[in-house]
Formats: C-alpha cells, sequence, structure tokens
C-alpha cells in the first residue's frame, strides 16, 4: 500500500498517529516508504513508548543524553535516514517521550523532512476510546491519523479486548459484554469529547482501518467510512500491514 499518497504525507508534514491496532507498524511503514524515497525522517512519541528495534528505526537519541540536541540531530542524519528521538529511559526496555511544545519546537527548526509521532496508548489493543487528556498531540500537526483495528468487529466489550472499555460505554452506551459493531466504532470517532477536540486547527484528519484481510472486513470499512463525520474526516481508509512486525 502507497501510503504516502493515501494519506497525503509530503514534504514539510508532521504526522501524527492515534488510536489503537496497529500505530508502530504504521509509522514504521510510513518511514519505510519515506526514507525509500530519499527523505529523512524524524520519528518520535508523546508517550511512553517501548524502545524501538534496529527494524523500526536507523539511529536512537536521548534527549536527556544530549547535551546540544539539535546539533546531534544534524550530525546523525549525515549517516541516516531515518532518527527516533525520545526523552529519556524509563526503564532499559522503556522510554518516557517527548512534551508536545519540544515537538513543535524540533519541527520549526526544520531538521527533518517529514515528523512522525505516536500520539497516544492502547496496550496494544485494537480498540480504544480516549480518555479527556488523550490523546498528546502537537499542536503543530499538519495529519492526525486514527487507528482502528478492523478486527475488533463483533467482539466483546471487555478489557481484553478493548483499552479503556468504561469510556466507550460512557461516549456510546454500549454495555460491557455487548458487541462491539461498526456503529460503536462510528459513535466514539463522532464523539466530541473524543478526538475532534484534540485537532488542531488545519490539520488533516484521516480514519486507518487495519488488519482488513477479507471482503467482510472490507465491508465494515464500508459501513464505518458511512456513518462518520465526514465534514471532520478528510479521508476513510482500510488496509493491512500484517507482514510488517508491530
Amino acid at each position: 500500500m502507497d501510503l504516502i499518497s493515501a494519506f497525503n504525507v509530503t514534504k514539510g508534514d508532521l504526522v501524527s498517529v492515534v488510536g489503537s491496532g496497529g500505530k508502530t507498524t504504521l509509522i514504521t511503514e510510513l518511514a519505510r516508504q519515506l526514507t525509500s524515497m530519499g527523505l529523512k525522517v524524524l520519528s518520535t512519541s508523546t508517550t511512553n513508548a517501548q524502545k524501538p528495534t534496529p527494524h523500526q528505526t536507523e539511529k536512537l537519541l536521548i534527549a536527556e543524553e544530549e547535551p546540544d540536541l539539535l546539533a546531534a540531530i544534524r550530525n546523525h542524519f549525515r549517516t541516516c535516514r531515518h532518527l527516533t528521538v525520545v526523552g529519556q529511559y524509563l526503564r532499559k526496555d522503556k522510554l518516557k517521550g517527548l512534551d508536545p511544545e519540544s515537538v513543535c519546537t524540533l519541527y520549526g527548526h526544520h531538521l527533518a523532512d517529514v515528523i512522525l509521532v505516536h500520539a497516544d496508548g492502547a496496550r496494544k489493543k485494537s480498540f480504544k476510546a480516549p480518555r479527556e487528556d488523550e490523546p498528546i498531540l502537537p499542536p503543530c500537526s499538519t495529519h492526525c491519523i486514527i487507528v482502528v483495528g478492523s478486527d475488533i468487529i463483533g467482539k466483546a466489550l471487555n478489557e481484553e479486548n478493548v483499552h479503556r472499555p468504561e469510556r466507550v460505554t460512557e461516549l456510546t452506551s454500549l454495555q460491557p459484554g455487548q458487541p462491539i459493531t461498526p456503529e460503536t466504532v462510528a459513535q466514539v470517532i463522532n464523539h466530541p469529547r473524543a478526538y475532534f477536540r484534540k485537532v488542531p486547527p488545519g490539520c488533516q484528519l484521516i480514519l486507518y482501518l487495519s488488519k482488513v484481510r477479507d471482503s467482510q472486513r472490507r465491508q465494515f470499512v464500508e459501513e464505518i467510512q458511512a456513518k462518520v463525520d465526514r465534514t471532520k474526516i478528510t479521508k476513510v481508509l482500510g488496509g493491512d500491514l500484517l507482514w510488517r512486525q508491530d
């Protein structure tokens, strides 16, 4: 899937990825496609994150350990195309991201051609409803991609399947144990207390349904597309990046 064309990403953009169902996979593949075009990509996070693997980035920089972070970024971009910058180590395998203002500061220095931001957490669940303080979007975002795993349709609303199931109930009235439907997904996306209130003015808002592997899930995408508020959602897309490890 040509993600760059699908999401209309160009040089100078800052793309924030939120939601659930495969954000890391999407960011990794976006970075791969952008660097294959010769562009420099800086990826970061505004949440806590797992330490990236060598497959996911060429170089990891810890801001806390760099006396001159901007100089370090410029230096490493001389020899690599994809650089990941985070704030500090929380433990050996877990990292603390940057605050949104710091991300926008980096963006303002034009150090990379495109910046990709992991701006939400979902504990590897396919669906979530954000809390009042989520997602953590940099105000300089040019794109916001909401990711939902299409495999959630038909599964029960519980903690095993959904991140913050109580929040889904609060926003949709779906009760614990009831099956999640395309209508449920659309209700969360459309709710004024979910994602819309966090999106900065002028930012392209895109809904991406991941794990679309058969005709039934393609039908789910069409149903959700028909139900979300298209005055706010620029595009609704479906795809499958299974061959990339999340």
